[in-house]
């Protein structure tokens, strides 16, 4: 047991040190501050098209970091003004205290592939600016869903295998992450109108879920090098590669199909308690869109460095810290535009929550 520990640090610590040199010819962010004792820093990841945009702001010390009172950010898209906000939200706080929460600035911007995006943020006297040009998309060329069964001992699961097809952007090195959710529009119907009630259907509410996808069948996704420490084969809430990240180095300028699992479909909808009313019939629309995101090699590094000291093995004290790539002008951080392409798919309506809620 000894030696077999022995030999899985030894390849933490060789990983670690990949990763390392993997960022150690760029600019990175300090491990250990030498320079001002008080700056601002300043985190955004930009998606392309119309859509509300976040930057995340903060004071950085040598030890410790706190939030900005106010702020001002400027967007400028081929260095046109294209936006600007002064409205600061909290986004995380961990010690209910607001001068120690991590702040966001929400703001609406457009941009294209190939466009130069360059952020300016101006917050507590302080001034910090980042820029970086949206790489040219890849393309999803189609989806398919099979529904199958997973059968281990006595215990059936129901699954979904999701076949998306990838068209890679010729002549460049790339580099994408993957995801998927589901798009819920939900009306209810009196099916016994009272003298008040609304007849016909009535619009309720619409979000979002999360789609949670399992790649280990998926070998460009998925190495079998385990980002947890404590990671059990049998363990099917297990996921490596949490952010789907990948490069096209076994596709370069072709297609490429990756094949990933996921909760049976049928499960992602939005249950609302009203459906239990007897009067009431609550039905669903439903949609599942497979987003792909184009992104610099930085922006993939960044992603990388997040993912593994998020994991327990980046935790563990033998494991020097690793320095993410810094793009950040006055200031510390990292800014980037990623290029969107997604697919949607139809999924069956539901006509009756109630039913298919009690049917699964």
């Amino acid at each position: 047991m000894k030696v077999l520990n022995n030999i899985n640090k030894w390849r933490v610590l060789f990983a670690a040190f990949l990763l390392i040199c993997a960022v150690s010819c760029e600019k990175h962010i300090e491990i250990r501050r030498t320079g001002p004792e008080r700056e601002l820093s300043l985190n955004a990841a930009l998606t392309a098209g119309p859509s509300e945009q976040v930057a995340y702001v903060t004071t950085s010390y040598h030890n410790k970091v706190r939030g900005v009172k106010d702020a001002l950010l400027k967007l400028y898209v081929n260095d046109e003004l294209a936006a600007s906000s002064d409205t600061l939200r909290e986004a995380h706080n961990y010690h209910d205290n607001n001068s120690d929460a991590v702040m966001m600035i929400p703001f609406h911007a457009r941009f294209g592939a190939g466009d130069k995006v360059r952020l300016e943020v101006t917050a507590d006297g302080m001034r910090a600016s980042a820029e970086s040009i949206a790489p040219e998309s890849a393309k999803i060329v189609s989806v398919d869903t099979i529904p199958i069964t997973k059968i281990s001992g006595d215990r059936t699961t129901a699954l979904t295998r999701i076949k998306v097809q990838v068209q890679d952007v010729s002549g460049i090195d790339n580099y994408y992450r993957i995801e998927a959710f589901v798009k819920y529009s939900i009306s209810q119907v009196y099916l016994d109108p009272g003298e008040f009630d609304q007849v016909g259907p009535q619009f309720l509410r619409k979000g979002t879920i999360s789609v949670k996808l399992d790649n280990k069948a998926e070998p460009i996704l998925y190495s079998g090098s385990h980002v947890d420490a404590y990671y059990d084969p049998e363990d099917t809430d297990y996921y490596a590669n949490e952010y789907n990240l990948f490069n096209d180095n076994v596709f370069r300028d072709k297609d490429y199909t990756l094949t990933l699992y996921a909760k049976d479909l049928r499960q992602y909808f939005s249950f609302t308690n009203i459906a239990f009313l007897p009067n009431l019939r609550v039905s669903e629309k439903r949609t599942l869109v497979v987003r792909l995101y184009t992104m610099n090699k930085d922006m993939y590094t960044y992603y990388n460095d997040c993912m593994f000291d998020n994991s327990l093995q980046g935790m563990s004290d033998f494991i020097p810290l690793i320095p993410y790539p810094d793009n950040v002008n006055g200031g510390n951080g990292f800014v980037g535009a990623l290029s969107v392409n997604d697919f949607e798919m139809e999924l069956p309506y539901i006509e009756d929550v109630y039913n298919h809620y009690h049917n699964l």
